[in-house]
C-alpha cells in the first residue's frame, strides 16, 4: 500500500544509540491525527470526513503517521467511504437531529484535537486487509499501549431507543504478529448487563497493553442486538515503539 499523507506524530522519552554495526532508538508514539501546519479548510473544509484515493490500490486507501499507519476500504466509484477508518473534522453532536446528515459524527465534545478517526465494521464484509499497521516491523516491534474511544452520536440515539436489559454492545481489538493471532482486548461502547443506560457518551480509554508487539491490528464490533449502527470514534492512539537497523 501506498502512504499516501505524513501526518500528526508525537513522540516521546526518545532513546538511540549508534555504534559501528548498528543504530537504535525507542520512543512513545502519540497519534492526535493533526495536520500540524495546515489549513484545515483547504483538508478538510469546515465540517467534513477526509479519506485519500490510489487507483493502484486496488479501492484500498492507506494513510501513514510516522511508524503507524490506517486502512480504510472505499467505494468501487471512489466516492464513498464503506469499511475501515477514515479521519473526520465533523462537529460532534448530541443527538442525530442536530447534524442528521452523516453517521459519522462523534457524539458530544471532539476531545483535545480537531481531528479524530471513525471506524465503519462494514455488514458487507468490504473491509481492508487490516485497520491499523506497523510500517517497520522489518527493523522493530510496536505495543499499543492504549486510545481514546467515543461513540458515535447516531450508536447513542440507537442504544437509547432500543437496548433493553442485558443487551451489549462491544469493541474486540485483535493484534497479528507474523500472521498469528498475539492478543486481544475489549472495549465495551455500552452495556446495559452491568447497568441500564451504560453507554459511552465521552472519551474514554480503550486499555489495549494487553496486545503486545504487532504488526497489524483489527477491530471488529458485535452486539446482542441487531441493526446498531456499526461505527465507534478513536483518538490519541499511544504505542512503544523499538527501532534498530
Amino acid at each position: 500500500m501506498n502512504r499516501t499523507a505524513i501526518f500528526f506524530i508525537a513522540l516521546f522519552s526518545l532513546a538511540s544509540c549508534m555504534s559501528e554495526t548498528n543504530y537504535s532508538e525507542s520512543f512513545t508514539a502519540y497519534a492526535t491525527f493533526e495536520y500540524l501546519g495546515e489549513d484545515y479548510s483547504q483538508l478538510f473544509g469546515a465540517d467534513s470526513l477526509y479519506f485519500s484515493i490510489d487507483a493502484s490500490d486496488k479501492y484500498e486507501s492507506a494513510i501513514g503517521w510516522s511508524v503507524l499507519g490506517y486502512s480504510a476500504k472505499v467505494s468501487l466509484a471512489k466516492d464513498e467511504f464503506v469499511g475501515g477508518f477514515m479521519l473526520s473534522h465533523l462537529k460532534p453532536a448530541n443527538d442525530t437531529t442536530d447534524f442528521p446528515a452523516s453517521p459519522y459524527r462523534v457524539y458530544g465534545d471532539p476531545a483535545k484535537s480537531n481531528t479524530y478517526m471513525v471506524f465503519h465494521d462494514s455488514p458487507s464484509g468490504l473491509m481492508p486487509e487490516h485497520d491499523i499497521f506497523f510500517t517497520m516491523t522489518t527493523y522493530g516491534t510496536c505495543a499499543p499501549t492504549g486510545c481514546g474511544i467515543c461513540n458515535t452520536a447516531e450508536v447513542v440515539n440507537f442504544v437509547k431507543e432500543n437496548f433493553e436489559d442485558g443487551d451489549r454492545l462491544v469493541i474486540k481489538a485483535t493484534g497479528y504478529l507474523n500472521d498469528n493471532v498475539c492478543g486481544t482486548a475489549e472495549f465495551a461502547l455500552a452495556d446495559y448487563a452491568t447497568f441500564r443506560d451504560s453507554v459511552v457518551t465521552k472519551w474514554t480509554l480503550f486499555d489495549l497493553a494487553k496486545i503486545g508487539d504487532f504488526d497489524y491490528l483489527d477491530f471488529a464490533i458485535s452486539s446482542t442486538k441487531e441493526g446498531v449502527p456499526p461505527y465507534f470514534c478513536l483518538d490519541d492512539f499511544i504505542a512503544q515503539v523499538a527501532i534498530e537497523y
